[in-house]
């Protein structure tokens, strides 16, 4: 194996105080040591280690993605009374120059305007920079599975429509993830349900962690089987995105074996300064 089917697109490192435990130094070295092509980085509201991570990924030969677990102020920003929880989680990923650009200037303008307990954005602000990146549903405390755990599924569609609707087609991704936890089995089952209503694939996503490709961890218990139970879903469509050529025919068969057929296949952006080509592919039933 030349590289591994799998990429994590959520990852906490020690710069996610009280949350993530993992050293930079040591994330990339397991993440070259399991053959992965790339690894992301989605720190809680900060981009602290985004330097550091770059340089070591690329010293590791791992094509590093710069990401930001945000916090999204429910009431706007400028809402600054009451209870400390009034956020919401979204991972924004970078997927070009602008990308990173817009992300930085969010995750500033988090501190300077909408600090209140935690760094915060919101919707309006996210409009404003949302060029150039990616918008993973995150994980329980994300706007869409928080909807849906007080079983307020109408308004979880209307969310997951407007963060698709503002990223833009085929750069929102609704995230299912399994540890284990009974509230995430309520929320993957009414993800799935989700996918089908707005003609979208979720994607198998760990958080240590992506709507519109399948993945799955060969190293993780029960995500091949997690990555099946997609491919053998209803889902009309698909969008699977290879960080390698070379293990694109892998990510296409995941698909294919589920019923899909390839449409299209195209290259997309690549960070200048890696010189990684990648893939992306339609898909459909």
């Amino acid at each position: 194996m030349k590289y591994a089917n799998f990429v994590h697109l959520h990852t906490h490192s020690h710069y996610s105080l009280l949350d993530g435990a993992s050293k930079l130094d040591d994330l990339i070295a397991k993440a070259k040591e399991y053959k992965m092509p790339a690894l992301a980085i989605t720190d809680h509201g900060n981009l602290f280690g985004a330097v550091q991570f770059h340089d070591l990924a690329l010293k590791y030969g791992v094509k590093p993605i710069i990401g930001c677990e945000v916090y999204v102020a429910r009431e706007g920003r400028k809402f600054k009374n009451g209870r400390s929880d009034q956020s919401n989680h979204l991972v924004l990923l970078a997927k070009d120059a602008t990308g990173y650009q817009n992300l930085v200037k969010l995750v500033s303008l988090g501190y300077l305007e909408g600090f209140y307990y935690r760094p915060r954005i919101d919707f309006e602000l996210l409009q404003e920079h949302c060029q150039g990146l990616l918008g993973l549903s995150a994980c329980l405390k994300g706007i869409v599975a928080w909807n849906f755990l007080q079983d307020k599924d109408s308004e979880a569609l209307e969310e997951a429509g407007r963060l698709a609707e503002i990223l833009g087609p085929g750069n929102f991704y609704l995230e299912l993830q399994n540890h284990g936890l009974e509230e995430q089995k309520k929320v993957n089952s009414k993800v799935m349900h989700l996918a089908r209503d707005l003609a979208r694939a979720p994607v198998t996503a760990e958080e240590l962690e992506g709507g519109d490709c399948i993945v799955f961890d060969p190293l993780r218990a029960g995500a091949r089987e997690q990555a099946a139970e997609i491919a053998r879903s209803s889902v009309p469509a698909a969008i699977a995105v290879s960080c390698n050529p070379n293990s694109f025919a892998r990510d296409a068969r995941t698909l294919v074996d589920g019923g899909f057929t390839l449409v299209e296949v195209a290259p997309i952006d690549q960070f200048p300064w890696t010189g990684h080509l990648e893939l992306v592919a339609s898909f459909r039933r």
